[in-house]
């Protein structure tokens, strides 16, 4: 994947702090480590969050879906409809806008929920065909997950397999490449590995049992979250790089394409935070979603990440 994030840095100064307008029912608004917004309507919460995609790769819009429902999730939410806005350049497809809509529909119906609506729009100003998700959900007020409620001395899981976002990305387009290094069976089993990236079923055993906070991995990889996860706990880390959850298959895949796996776009894995680490990885490992300790938050704000004898620090993304 070429497109990223911008930085925290420009995010905070250029539009963070620009937002001065407030309304007593956002609970919470948009922050580094904050997976959604929080509204509160009298009895519950309403919750949403936002994902774009250019379609340059064929399960962008795919993947918009599936991320902006696992924030929900990782707000300890129930997602229940999605948005859709398609903006296209003025010689669009057809066809293209049709698999752009079967793209959506396809992750929504994966993930229990419906798209409910949205916008479509012909521009003479894009290039390539665009699409931004917006997913809403609800919450119960007693299950809302703040990274507010981590604590140093608590356990940090991550619950699913790092970059298996990113896989599914190089095993839909660039195949050919991976199979000049790769026997087919191997690269085949990655197949249907986007099947794997929705958190739901994780966010809801980890409530279930004792998770004090969760933290969707994304687009920028597991470092990124982590520094999220810090920033946002008021906390720091001690991280063993060797019990973070990867496929070896992603570990070949991601050095044959020179990306660094823990770095790269990790739909489906998330960092749940929480004082009962084994009760959770008991019911992960009944439920057969890959789990590990992998470390825990400090005191301190030191942003540690443990390999062996090597001790290096986490830069911000």
């Amino acid at each position: 994947m070429k497109n990223k994030k911008i930085s925290e840095s420009v995010l905070n100064r250029s539009v963070f702090k620009l937002i001065t307008q407030k309304n007593r029912q956002v609970v919470t608004g948009g922050a580094v480590g904050h997976d959604c917004s929080v509204i509160d309507v009298g009895d519950k919460y309403i919750l949403t969050s936002t994902e774009c995609a250019l379609t340059g790769e064929r399960l962008a819009p795919y993947f918009a879906v599936i991320r902006a429902v696992n924030n929900i999730a990782a707000c300890g939410g129930t997602p229940v409809a999605a948005s859709a806005a398609f903006i296209l350049p003025e010689k669009y497809d057809e066809k293209a806008l049709k698999e752009l809509t079967r793209m959506v529909d396809k992750a929504c119906g994966e993930c229990g929920i419906q798209l409910a609506g949205g916008h479509t729009e012909v521009s003479g100003n894009v290039s390539s065909d665009m699409v931004t998700i917006t997913v809403t959900g609800m919450c119960m007020k007693n299950e809302l997950m703040s990274l507010r409620n981590a604590s140093s001395g608590m356990a940090v899981i991550a619950a699913g397999w790092i970059a298996i976002e990113e896989s599914a990305y190089l095993v839909d387009e660039h195949r050919d490449e991976l199979l000049k290094r790769l026997p087919l069976p191997y690269v085949s089993k990655m197949d249907n590995i986007a099947g794997h990236a929705c958190t739901i079923p994780a966010s809801r055993i980890a409530i279930e049992n004792g998770a004090a906070a969760m933290h969707d991995v994304a687009q920028k990889g597991i470092f990124a979250a982590l520094w999220e996860l810090s920033v946002g706990s008021r906390c720091g880390l001690n991280i063993d790089l060797r019990a973070i959850p990867v496929r070896q298959e992603t570990i070949e895949f991601c050095e044959i394409m020179g990306i660094n796996p823990y770095e790269a776009a990790s739909a489906g894995c998330m960092l749940v935070i929480t004082p009962q680490s084994e009760k959770i990885l008991e019911a992960f490992s009944a439920a057969d979603i890959p789990a590990a300790v992998i470390g825990s938050l400090t005191a301190d704000n030191d942003k540690k990440i443990i390999n062996g004898d090597e001790v290096r620090y986490l830069d911000k993304p």
